[in-house]
């Protein structure tokens, strides 16, 4: 069975974080035959070692051409030892099975140079489904326990437009019911301000006494905004009933 090994601790805060897996293998051919095996392999680089190959696939490099995505195989006479990187913002799991499928193909290619039990392969990418499902599950609870927030603001929201409509209705009835007495209040207030026919005859004869007897009638209608046609009325009233005299 393939065995995890914990690895990456130490690293540097701006370095990609470290996975590891460990594939037990027996080889039956030479070093040298895993070496002309993988030579043919795009982006990858092979050298030699005390304990036999290091075989190094880089994917992906940042703007400084320093690798970000990359694995390390280091094969050795009883087995296959797997360094690979987790860059940011790639989950360790996701990152695990991008690394397994490539390392399954590098495994085919050295098929009858190494023996491995078809369990420990199987092993292999049954123990990285279950690390690809685990997340899944925990992704969609967090994205459910999200949306579960999202419905329930919504759920406030929407109580609280019904409030902000009930309001809204209140006021609105509130201001006609001002308007409707404000209207009121205008109209009483035009009616003080009218002149009752007694003030008005008393306004003439103030007029004459400040005028020495006489009145322009048209000039008086403006100032106190009467009608000629009353003002006229009252001062022939106030003639009538003798308390003023025109001048023949």
């Amino acid at each position: 069975m393939p065995v995890p090994v914990k690895a990456g601790e130490g690293e540097k805060p701006s370095a990609p974080d470290v996975g590891a897996l460990r594939i037990n293998a027996k080889l039956n051919g030479s070093f040298d035959d895993v070496e002309r095996a993988l030579i043919p392999v795009e982006k990858g680089e092979v050298a030699k070692t005390k304990e036999g190959v290091s075989f190094a696939y880089v994917e992906t490099k940042d703007l400084n051409g320093i690798p970000v995505s990359f694995f390390i195989v280091n094969f050795k006479k009883d087995g296959m030892d797997i360094l690979y990187s987790i860059p940011q913002n790639t989950t360790p799991s996701k990152r695990k099975w991008e690394v397994t499928k490539k390392l399954l193909s590098i495994i085919m290619l050295l098929r009858d140079i190494y023996s491995i039990d078809t369990k420990d392969i199987v092993g292999l990418v049954d123990m990285v489904i279950k690390d690809l499902d685990a997340y899944a599950t925990q992704d969609y609870s967090r994205l459910y326990s999200e949306y579960d927030k999202l419905r329930n603001e919504i759920k406030r929201l929407n109580r609280r437009i019904v409030v902000l409509s009930e309001e809204n209705e209140r006021l609105v009835r509130e201001n006609y019911e001002l308007n409707s007495k404000n209207d009121e209040l205008i109209l009483k207030i035009k009616k003080l301000e009218t002149l009752s026919p007694e003030t008005l005859r008393e306004r003439i004869q103030d007029w004459l006494r400040e005028h020495n007897g006489e009145i322009n009638i048209g000039e008086f209608a403006r100032v106190y905004s009467v009608p000629e046609a009353l003002v006229e009325e009252q001062l022939n009233k106030l003639v009538k009933e003798g308390f003023i005299t025109p001048i023949q």
